[in-house]
């Protein structure tokens, strides 16, 4: 083979593993993998559970549990949103294919069973375009999928065990998000905690730094993909504009100081725009220990929402 040929051939692989790094950059955005249910509540932790299924506000067709408290009557009730790519249990990180590159396991199942012991009861639904709900659209970061939010805030006034006065949220990640820009919108959330949101633009900036110069023409490449499909500039979705307006619902944020892909600056900046908000920065050394903190710290969540949702005292001994 003559040395152009080479060179040619060089060329062409190198332009190979650029269009599937991008192409599988932009599906993630355009049309994330769906991670197929691996157990349910009963299963995993003995808490009986109602399937359910509601629309957002966008018409949308969301589907998951509804957990009851185990106490009869009028609960508090806790909204436990997840991440990206991830479905209602969380997330195995077992597929190459549809989970994020360099991520960890995170169960949510033994948070949900502290919250139940605690007396509360809790809606798990999969966001558009993830699990079993419908998809519709792109991924956006939170700023279409507030819309889910919304729509179980409406599905959780038709109930007549849950407690109006007392609603709260957990969001990891995209979870987080969805608050974040729901609180402009609704006052019926009474405290809400949003784990490691995050600007997506910077997020994948960050995410590509990794890669050095060839990471700025992979975000490129994913961009115009992305926005082929329909999806907004990146930079065009800012959490901390959306908190412009926000109900006065106290927030908690949390951000793990070793995270290299969000940042505590970004956080701190959505902490300063809320009315009424706290943060919490464990030391921790990726991303996902700062998921896998607040799941195997339960203690943190549920003393802010027995603060702030006035939970008796009996109920909080249980948990």
């Amino acid at each position: 083979m003559e040395a152009h040929q080479i060179v040619l051939a060089v060329a062409g692989v190198v332009a190979l593993l650029f269009a599937v790094a991008i192409g599988f950059s932009a599906r993630m955005m355009i049309a994330p993998g769906r991670a197929a249910l691996w157990t349910d509540p009963r299963q995993a932790a003995g808490i009986d559970y109602q399937d359910v299924e509601f629309e957002a506000l966008d018409g949308t067709r969301l589907e998951g549990w509804f957990l009851p408290a185990r106490a009869a009557g009028r609960a508090a009730t806790l909204i436990v949103l997840h991440g990206w790519p991830w479905n209602r249990l969380g997330t195995r990180q077992d597929s190459l294919l549809n989970d994020f590159p360099g991520g960890k396991r995170v169960e949510l199942m033994p948070l949900v069973k502290a919250y139940h012991e605690a007396g509360y009861a809790q809606l798990l639904f999969d966001i558009r375009n993830f699990g079993q709900s419908e998809q519709r659209g792109v991924y956006t970061a939170g700023w279409l999928e507030h819309l889910d939010l919304l729509g179980a805030l409406d599905y959780l006034q038709t109930r007549d065990d849950v407690d109006l006065d007392r609603i709260g949220a957990i969001g990891f990640s995209n979870g987080g998000n969805c608050i974040v820009f729901a609180l402009a919108h609704t006052d019926r959330l009474k405290a809400g905690i949003a784990v490691q949101p995050t600007t997506v633009g910077d997020f994948f900036r960050n995410f590509n730094k990794a890669f050095g110069p060839v990471g700025r023409v992979m975000g490129w490449g994913t961009q115009i993909v992305y926005s082929l499909a329909g999806g907004p500039k990146l930079d065009s979705i800012q959490p901390v504009y959306a908190l412009r307006g926000a109900a006065s619902t106290p927030m908690l944020y949390v951000q793990s100081t070793g995270d290299v892909w969000g940042s505590v600056a970004d956080v701190k900046a959505m902490m300063s725009a809320t009315p009424v908000a706290r943060g919490l920065f464990p030391e921790t050394t990726h991303r996902f220990d700062g998921y896998l903190y607040m799941v195997e710290h339960p203690e943190v969540s549920l003393e802010f929402f027995a603060e702030h949702l006035h939970v008796p005292e009996v109920t909080r001994a249980a948990g």
